[in-house]
């Protein structure tokens, strides 16, 4: 429940993380199409670390954080151009 005076969810606990307008959660096939490889190649990547773990969002239903995406994008940019680039 949003409060009036602050936009802030009531009933939570306050170490929840806060979504936010700009949070946007993507399925597999849109991480596919974005990245440009295979489904395998994603999971493969989950096991090395190098992508995040998706979000249960059911017993049959993961998400993945876009700004997770981006993150690891950034990361093949800046490895590609020769730079260091913290987790």
């Amino acid at each position: 429940m949003l409060s009036k005076n602050n936009n802030k969810r009531s009933g939570y606990p306050k170490d929840m993380g806060e979504a936010t307008e700009t949070t946007q959660f993507l399925r597999l096939p849109q991480i596919v199409k974005l990245l440009g490889i295979g489904r395998v190649s994603v999971y493969d990547k989950i096991k090395k670390g190098l992508i995040k773990k998706p979000i249960k969002l059911g017993s049959r239903t993961s998400v993945w954080l876009r700004s997770d995406i981006d993150e690891y994008i950034a990361r093949m940019v800046a490895t590609r151009d020769g730079e260091k680039h913290e987790n």
